[in-house]
Parts: structure tokens; C-alpha cells; sequence
């Protein structure tokens, strides 16, 4: 039997690189990423996956050094033996992760009193996490962190779960630049009241704002009447990511037009532990503009119910090219016409299928005896379940050519 069958495949899972190793392979992809974009001198790469004090002692002696430096558990250095390695350092080209480490601060960024420290991270970021002895009230250097000045690839700058930390002056543009996705919560103290950085406290005077540039990130919200505070909003860019509310939807971003995600391989809109989260219901689906390229999505711990319809999938998921890391959830109870005027069908068999279907719902089965009725299949464009041939006289399949996409979730 040949097959003409040209679908494109709607995958609900991704492999992605995300900000944190899973092996050195994954360390060393990540860094040749780094180094490949730009021009470099080899002698100013450092190419070690952990600093600690063997490794430290090859830490180039450059200016400008093209690295990813990952500071965790296993350091075994103090920040300030650490800063005696980057005396000379003026820019890192590449990203930092300070993850479970056990420093008390961040004194080994070099000349806290001058404006001349830079990370270049378009293409890592800055990931300052789970360090329970980082302290509160030590004076960050003075960082300028840069994306791509476009704003296509922006620097991912997270600060979390730091217990102890003061983090409310890291949101501020003293340290940072505008091309620059943060994301500062579970600290002791998080970002305060600034003019991108939209927090639970602040959302009040984002009232009159129609556009957010360093995305939306809300954690720990219980009183959802304040989200009518973002309705007039109807640019985003950057990433989304709503954690641990009791939102029922989305229907809050009733304005939004365009959201323009960083183009990363992580997490660009997170939907996480909001128990009580029905529907997706974000509005204006079919006239968001959204450019093109990787957008990696993550639907997780939502209640047992949520579910997405049938237009959503196919207005914005399909349209846009949507993959997710997880998705929980399910299909919404939908028979009828949607507002594209196309026809929904469930299947029982291809004998009871009718003729004017264009979206299957159900596991399509095509077997021995059903051979006259594969017709049926000429005006199907979407098949929400599995697709099974077999046992069939068929040769070839050129009624399902105008399947385009195939959901099983």
C-alpha cells in the first residue's frame, strides 16, 4: 500500500534543553551553542561543567570569557576565592547558574562599584536558585545583563527559592537591561513595584498598562479579582507563567493581541498548580499574532477538569506550533459546529461515519470491510485520537491528504 499521506504530526511532547544538566552532554551542546554564535578566542572559552577549586585554576585570563558557569553543591570555594579568578573578568558571553550552592553571596562579580560587568546570555541566561545560605540585604554588583537588542532571544534572569535573600533590588534597571525575561520569586523578599515587573502586590497599577516587556509572571495569587487589572493589556513580551493561583482561565487578558515569547528552548508560558483552572480560555485566539519559532509549552497540576476545546487547539496550538513539556488535559465535550464553521463528528465505525465530516473525535479505525466507505475521509482536516489502518485491500490513501494535523492526548 503507498502512502500519500502528508500530515503533519501535532506532538504534545518535546525534547528541549532546559537551564538545568542532565548530563555533560547536555552542558556541552548548550555551551557550543554559546561559543557558535559568536566570534571567539579559544584560549577565552571555559569549558568546565562545575567551578570548583581544580577547576577554577583553568579559568582563562581574558576580558571577555565565553562560558556557561555552574556553581552548585559540589563548589568547594568561598566567593571570594572565586573573585581572585575574576579579577580581570569584564563580560561573560554565555550565562551563570548558582543552584544549591553555599555561598552568602555574590561578591565574586568583579567591580561592584562601577557599571561595567556584563553578561552577554541571549542564547543561556542568569539562574540564581535553591541557595539557602544566600543572605538578605548583600549588595548585588552592578550587572548589566543584555540579550539581543531586537528583543527575539531575550536573557532569561531567574532568581528563585533563595529563602534568605533580599532579591527586591535585582528588579530594578540598575542591574538590568531591557531585553531581559526575569522571573524573581519564592525569595524572602522579590521584586517590588517597578514599571515592567508585574507582581501580586502591584497589580493595581498595571491598570491603565497595555503593554508588558519583560512578560507576566504571577505566584500565589488567591485573590483573582485583582487580574481585572490586566485587561487592558495587548502586548506581552516574554514569557508567561502563572504558578499556584486560584484562576479559573485566562479570560482576564481580554485585550491581548500580540505576545512576542523569547525564542528559547525552556518554558515560554507555564500554566502550573492552579488548582482551580478549568479552561484555558484565552481570548482573541485567532487574531493573536505570535512570530514564528520555538515555543515550547507547560500545562501541569491544573484542576482534574481542565480541558481544551476544539477551536483553541486548532486556532492557536495548531496554528502557532505549539509543543508542550507536559499538558494535563483533556478534550472539552464539544458536538456541532465551531466558529469555523466546520463539522465535528464522533466515531463509531467508518459504516455510521457521515460524509461531511472535518474533524474526527475518537480513535479512527480503518479495517477489513471498510473499504468503500474510505471516502468518507476526503474533507476530514483534524483527528483528535489515534489513526489505526489495517487488514484492508486499500493501495493507496489518498483520502486522508487533506489531514493536516493529528491530536492523541
Amino acid at each position: 500500500m503507498t502512502a500519500l499521506i502528508h500530515t503533519i504530526l501535532f506532538l504534545f511532547f518535546h525534547v528541549f534543553v532546559s537551564s538545568t544538566f542532565s548530563s555533560d552532554a547536555d552542558f556541552y551542546a548548550a555551551l557550543n551553542k554559546v561559543v557558535d554564535w559568536v566570534q571567539h578566542d579559544p584560549k577565552c572559552v571555559f569549558n568546565k561543567t562545575i567551578l570548583d577549586s581544580e577547576t577554577i585554576k583553568s579559568f582563562p585570563d581574558c576580558e571577555t570569557v565565553f562560558a556557561i558557569i555552574v556553581v552548585n553543591e559540589n563548589t568547594d570555594l568561598t566567593s571570594s576565592q572565586i573573585k581572585k579568578y575574576f579579577s580581570k573578568l569584564t563580560w561573560i558571553t554565555g550565562g551563570l547558574r548558582v543552584e544549591n550552592s553555599n555561598l552568602t553571596d555574590l561578591a565574586f562579580l568583579p567591580k561592584p562599584e562601577q557599571f561595567t560587568f556584563c553578561f552577554y546570555c541571549e542564547n543561556y541566561g542568569v539562574y540564581i536558585r535553591n541557595n539557602s545560605n544566600l543572605v538578605a540585604g548583600f549588595k548585588l554588583p552592578a550587572v548589566y545583563i543584555s540579550g539581543n537588542e531586537d528583543g527575539k532571544k531575550n536573557c532569561r534572569f531567574e532568581v528563585e527559592n533563595n529563602p534568605k535573600l533580599n532579591a527586591g533590588m535585582m528588579c530594578n534597571g540598575t542591574y538590568l537591561h531591557t531585553d531581559t525575561d526575569i522571573k524573581v520569586v519564592g525569595n524572602l523578599k522579590n521584586c517590588g513595584c517597578t514599571p515592567d515587573v508585574v507582581t501580586e502586590n502591584c497589580l493595581s497599577e498595571f491598570a491603565e498598562k497595555t503593554y508588558l516587556a519583560k512578560g507576566l509572571h504571577l505566584t500565589k495569587l488567591n485573590e483573582t479579582n485583582q487580574l481585572i487589572y490586566l485587561s487592558n493589556v495587548n502586548q506581552i513580551t516574554g514569557a508567561i507563567d502563572i504558578q499556584n493561583t486560584n484562576a479559573r482561565d485566562l479570560s482576564f487578558l481580554k485585550s491581548i493581541k500580540n505576545i512576542d515569547f523569547p525564542s528559547v528552548s525552556s518554558v515560554v508560558f507555564n500554566l502550573q498548580n492552579n488548582p482551580e483552572m478549568t479552561r484555558f480560555a484565552l481570548p482573541n485566539i485567532s487574531s493573536i499574532n505570535i512570530p514564528e519559532g520555538t515555543k515550547l509549552f507547560n500545562f501541569e497540576n491544573l484542576h482534574p477538569d481542565f480541558c481544551l476545546t476544539i477551536e483553541e487547539l486548532i486556532q492557536f496550538f495548531f496554528r502557532h506550533k505549539i509543543s508542550f513539556q507536559n499538558i494535563h488535559a483533556k478534550l472539552c465535550n464539544e458536538t456541532g459546529k465551531n466558529s469555523s464553521d466546520l463539522m465535528m463528528c464522533g466515531f463509531e465505525s467508518m459504516n455510521k461515519l457521515p460524509n461531511n465530516c472535518n474533524i474526527i473525535l475518537g480513535d479512527l479505525r480503518v479495517e477489513a470491510g471498510d473499504e468503500m466507505d474510505i471516502v468518507k475521509l476526503d474533507s476530514v482536516y483534524y483527528l483528535f485520537g489515534s489513526l489505526t489502518i489495517r487488514n484492508t485491500k486499500l493501495e493507496k490513501m489518498e483520502n486522508l491528504q487533506n489531514l493536516a494535523n493529528v491530536a492523541y492526548f
